[in-house]
């Protein structure tokens, strides 16, 4: 059995580890143990150094747009490779970084007529306006503070999304296997922690 540390960074994330995430990982003998961490690489590297140690292996879920003091980082393989940097060379073996391009809320845009049914609005139409304009990439889905995935859905359900009563719901409803299809950069990196499990 491998023991898998997530650090996450906020409560939605913390709650699709503990009600998606973790269920699927433990099906292939993965037990896995969620905890906050900070989202800048100061508070990265303290926090991954000491996770490193009580762990098999540790990755971690965080937003790029939402992570402060990139370090110059313009993309998540950059942003990985900075954190991975920062630990301690002989802890790095045992760490799979990941950063969620652009939004955690991104993973919503896989299904987006489901995000209205669970909010309760229409999203249809508009969430397939959004994918084409991101060439059907729902990870591709921001050019500004005010175009992220999750200001856009607020927006449209007029202030009704609640991350912490939504978030696992829209993602339970659309399934792994579906999520996975349309965003590569989150199968990836789930299909790294599946082979934990070999």
């Amino acid at each position: 059995m491998v023991r898998l540390g997530v650090s996450v960074e906020g409560e939605s994330e913390e709650i699709f580890v503990k009600k998606i995430l973790k269920p699927h990982l433990e099906t292939i003998e993965i037990t896995v143990v969620n905890l906050k961490g900070g989202i800048n690489l100061g508070g990265v590297t303290k926090e991954l150094n000491r996770l490193l140690n009580s762990f098999d292996k540790v990755t971690t879920l965080y937003d790029f747009y939402g992570f402060d003091k990139k370090d110059g980082a313009i993309n998540q393989q950059e942003l990985e490779c900075k954190i991975s940097d920062r630990v301690s060379p002989q802890l790095k073996h045992k760490l799979i970084p990941y950063i969620q391009m652009y939004e955690f809320e991104a993973l919503f845009f896989a299904q987006p007529r489901v995000i209205g049914e669970v909010i309760g609005f229409n999203s249809e139409d508009w969430g397939k306006k959004i994918l084409n304009a991101s060439n059907q990439n729902p990870e591709a889905i921001n050019n500004s503070y005010a175009t992220t995935p999750k200001h856009r859905i607020e927006e449209e359900s007029k202030g009704q999304y609640r991350e912490t009563e939504h978030a696992s719901k829209i993602l339970k409803r659309i399934g792994l296997v579906e999520i996975r299809k349309k965003c590569r950069g989150f199968n990836e990196w789930l299909e790294q922690l599946e082979k934990l499990g070999e």
